[in-house]
């Protein structure tokens, strides 16, 4: 079959049966999207590497090659084992009672009512962190980044003792910083009347949920809640940086075959 012809013809490298124009031959892989393109050079790598390294005591130098749908099912495979990283290594949800953490460590509580008595009782706790999502119940939200974030409340909407704070956000959009975010919840007049957690003492990333359970069951309900914080900078995933990783590798063993 000629080069033209063959799907699963791979343009990298010598080929016995042409070698005077191999290295001028592009990829001739024009079915696959860049996504297929990326499992099969991943696959060329790592056979490469096998071979180079001594795995393969039959290496030849002149050996071509060639990709079956056999070899293609396990590329696939491996492909998608590396992307899963990524969301698996995601923080978990962070779920909030009334006693979760440690009393004025990870946790703090008070009396005060007003919003103004509430922010001087926090503010040396808080530090410079500044208002970046508040909902009051029945209320739109408000703060720098109230377009990203959303509160569900429950066990009544109205009278709610339960609520479940997402982020709506996408990869791209900007984040409260975890490092410096506090989880105001508040109530009326009960007693106490607010409680304060501060969020990375709970491994909160930034963007994975929080829950909250059971704040004033007797009396009393959620008023609302307010997020403190800066907003956050982001860095490349550890899947990302996985697959840069086997880029860079890719990159060298190229250099090291033309060398």
């Amino acid at each position: 079959m000629s080069a033209a012809g063959n799907p699963y013809k791979f343009g990298w490298g010598r080929d016995p049966r042409s070698p005077a124009d191999a290295r001028s031959r592009p990829f001739q892989i024009q079915w696959l999207p860049c996504f297929g393109r990326f499992s099969l050079v991943l696959a060329r790598v790592l056979l490469e590497w096998s071979d180079r390294f001594g795995f393969n005591q039959n290496y030849c130098p002149e050996r071509r090659f060639k990709l079956n749908m056999k070899n293609t099912t396990w590329i696939w495979t491996l492909s998608a084992l590396l992307l899963a990283v990524q969301p698996s290594l995601k923080a978990d949800p962070v779920s909030l009672t009334p006693t979760s953490g440690t009393l004025n460590t990870s946790r703090w509580e008070g009396n005060q009512t007003s919003q103004a008595q509430i922010d001087s009782a926090i503010a040396s706790i808080i530090g410079s962190a500044t208002v970046q999502y508040k909902q009051d119940v029945g209320q739109p939200e408000t703060g720098a980044l109230a377009s990203f974030y959303m509160t569900t409340f429950s066990n009544t909407p109205s009278d709610p003792m339960d609520a479940l704070i997402q982020y709506t956000g996408g990869p791209g959009d900007p984040f409260i910083d975890p490092g410096t975010a506090f989880l105001l919840v508040k109530d009326g007049n009960q007693d106490p009347a607010w409680y304060l957690f501060k969020l990375s003492a709970f491994n909160w990333d930034g963007t994975s949920n929080i829950t909250l359970t059971g704040f004033w069951p007797n009396q009393g309900a959620i008023s609302h809640v307010t997020i403190y914080g800066n907003v956050g900078t982001r860095v490349p995933e550890p899947g990302t940086l996985a697959l840069l990783g086997l880029g860079l590798l890719a990159g060298g063993l190229a250099r090291r075959r033309r060398g």
